[in-house]
This record gives structure tokens, sequence and C-alpha cells, in this order.
């Protein structure tokens, strides 16, 4: 809608929009900051023995990549969970992966797994978080800034061993029907009578960070203390994780259980206390900035009014053929999942692009019949209804219609090009 011309403020555009915004601002809200050139690739074992203890083999769109990146898995807490390392090209890789994309291969040699030095990972599956800076540290990107001034720890291991391990029948002594029962109901246990150290701990972990951050350096034994209140927490939360897989009991200790934790958590059922951290300031900016937003049109605001909805004229001014009036309207006050199917009659995309002109009545009357239910019933969210259904021909003939678009071909835009485009 918007590469074609529609004009931002269209009422379910606009509507849209401020629901991604809103998105946007919530992971905020969560310390969730916007870092570009950053992806999330599964993990795997370099097959071909070339890469060394700090390098990693990293494709892309366009292929392998070079240069210091940062690489992270969830749900790491521990301060080595984070490496710098140098991604490094593998001509002998090309052989092995073809032209596949976005992976990341990690090095065969190493007195432990590399992946397993990253928040305890493996190469079944895992997602590895890999942020890189192209243009090296001079532009002071933040993540350049990472880059440049990052301190290296070691990666985690435990120093605290679970109170109990597992010493029952190895698995190599079972049957294969004995061991499928075992794993499935380990899974089952796991999956609906999980334990809530996992996440005690973790909110530990973050109500003993949120109060180191605020210390300055002329309270470094307090900030001492802290830290292995901090590295105590992640022994019981990586313990914890793991404990559905080697039979141990976790417990949380009665010096990492808290009754007050950071506002920002939102716990309704527990106290907070205002936090002065950086976690703490960007929460509150962006809920100041969200009150200071006018309320979007929506269910049953009082603030919201029918002006706000507003048809394009381009569609409220074309003639519709009664018939069309009639029919859709019937549809659109009985509406059901196959109406799409419905609207174009089984015709194929590319027979749809050829024969764009025999849809358009049938659009504009969906249209003016969903926008006219709209404007009654005073909600927007109504509005997406005729996008969902007949989105590709509105757009269309608003390009045609509206932005003078005879003689040129519409076209949609992914959103990495509108990123390009605009920044």
């Amino acid at each position: 809608m918007i590469m074609l011309g529609i004009p931002l403020d269209e009422p379910h555009l606009k509507d849209q929009l401020s629901i991604l915004l809103k998105t946007q601002r919530n992971d905020l809200k969560a310390g969730k900051l916007l870092v570009t050139e950053s992806y999330y690739l599964l993990g795997t074992v370099d097959p071909t023995g070339k890469l060394k203890q700090n390098e990693v083999c990293v494709i892309l769109e366009a292929g392998q990549i070079s240069g210091d990146v940062l690489v992270y898995r969830n749900p790491g807490l521990h301060f080595g969970d984070i490496h710098v390392l140098k991604a490094t090209y593998v001509k002998a890789l090309e052989e092995h992966v073809g032209n596949s994309k976005y992976g990341v291969f990690f090095p065969q040699i190493g007195p432990r797994s590399l992946g397993d030095e990253i928040a305890g990972g493996d190469f079944d599956g895992d997602m590895y978080f890999i942020s890189r800076n192209p243009n090296g540290t001079t532009n002071y990107s933040p993540l350049s800034i990472l880059l440049e001034h990052f301190k290296p720890s070691e990666p985690w291991v435990s120093s605290s061993p679970p109170s109990r391990i597992y010493a029952g029948t190895a698995p190599s002594e079972l049957t294969p029907e004995m061991l499928e029962e075992k794993l499935f109901r380990m899974f089952l246990e796991a999956r609906f009578n999980s334990s809530n150290v996992v996440g005690a701990a973790a909110d530990s972990w973050l109500t003993i960070m949120d109060r180191y951050l605020t210390l300055g350096d002329e309270r470094a034994k307090e900030k001492a203390g802290m830290k292995r209140q901090i590295l105590k927490a992640i022994d019981i939360y990586y313990d914890a994780l793991d404990a559905p897989k080697n039979g141990a009991k976790v417990y949380l200790p009665l010096d990492l259980k808290f009754e007050s934790f950071p506002h920002y958590m939102e716990y309704k059922h527990k106290k907070s206390f205002n936090s002065t951290s950086i976690l703490g300031l960007i929460y509150d900016t962006v809920v100041s900035q969200n009150e200071e937003e006018p309320p979007p049109c929506g269910t049953h605001h009082l603030l919201c009014h029918i002006s706000e909805i507003k048809k394009l004229p381009c569609f409220e001014d074309e003639l519709v053929p009664e018939s069309h009036m009639e029919k859709w309207g019937g549809w659109y006050e009985n509406y059901k999942d196959e109406m799409e199917q419905e609207f174009y009659g089984g015709a194929e995309f590319k027979d749809i692009k050829r024969n764009l002109d025999a849809f358009y009545p049938q659009a504009l009357a969906l249209y003016n019949i969903v926008y006219d239910y709209a404007i009654l019933k005073n909600n927007v969210r109504y509005c997406g209804f005729v996008w969902r259904v007949a989105g590709r021909v509105l757009c269309d003939f608003y390009f045609e219609k509206k932005v003078d678009g005879e003689g040129e071909e519409s076209f949609s835009a992914a959103g990495s090009v509108v990123k390009k485009l605009y920044g």
C-alpha cells in the first residue's frame, strides 16, 4: 500500500502502522534494541576441519562473510556466553553447502565445543545470534563500539553441582521399546510438570543485575558481592535447564529469593521497586511517550470519532453496479473463511493479474460495504477485512487512478527493499 502511494492516513494503513509502532515500543520496554546486520542462524560443525579455534564461517544471502562478529545464543545469562569470533572464508566449504544460505559453522578443534561454550549450545538445531559490523569500527555504530570495548569472559562452568545426579539405568542398557517409553515420559514430565526454578532463577538474576548496574566504582566491594550472587543465580539457572535431561533436583536457595522486583518487569501480583538502571530508564521513557500519543480509533474508545474513518475518494466516487453491492453486501453479512476464494472464483494468480479490470467493480463494492460498516461501528479494525480479501486489486486500481500509473507496472516491495530505499 505504501509503495503504491496510498496515503499514510488511510484508516487501515494507519491502524496497521500503529500496531507495528506499539510492537516496537513494547520491545523497547523490555530492553530490546535494534542492532542492524544481525541474524539468527542455524549452527553446525565445519565439515572441512579448516576453521581454527576462534573462527567461524558465516553464510548470509550473498555468501560467506569476513570480519569480527558477536556470537550469542538464547537463553544465555553468563558473561562468557557472548563471544567475539572471526568470520572466516572457507573455500573448501562451498562443495559441501552449494548455494545454501544463512548458517554458521563452528570449528572442530578446541578443548571444548565452541557451541557449548555459548550458553550450553549444541548442533542439533540450535540457533545462534550473529551480529556483524561490515564497515569496521571507524563508523562508531552501536555494534562497532561493542566490538571495540568488548572484554571476553571465561565460558560458564557450573560451580554448584546439583543436589542429586541421576544414577539409574544407562540408555545403552535399555531395549529400543523401553528407551522410547522412557524418553516419552521424560518429555511429558518436562513439558507439563516443569519446575519453576528456571523462571525464578532468571528473575533473581535480573533483579540482582539491575541493582549491580546502578552501582558506581566507589562501591567496588558491594559490586563484588553482587557479582558472586549473579554467578550463583546463573549456576542454578543452567542446572535447572538441564535437570529434566539428567534427572537432577535443583532448588533456589533462600538468598536468591526476592520479594520485590524492578518495576519494568510488570509483575501485577508482586511487589516492585523503581529501577534507576538503564533498563528502568528505557522503560520509563517508552511509557511516557505512549501516554503522550493520541488514542487510536478503535473499539469503544470515547475519544474516537467517526470522522477518523474515511474512504479514499477514488474508491468512494467510482460508480458501482447495484447488483455487486447486493451480492457482496450479503456475503459480508455472512462471510466465511472461503470469501477470498469466492471473490476470485478460484482463478489462479496469473489469471487475476491478466484480468484485474474484471475484479475492480467487485472489489469496489466490497470496499464500500466494509468501510460503511466500519464507520457505523466506529471501529477501524473492520477495515482490514477488504484489504485481506481484495487488497491486490484495490492497490492496482489505486495505482492506475490516483498515481497516474498508466503505462507503468505496479509491484510489491519486500520490507528489506523499503529499508534500503528509506533507511
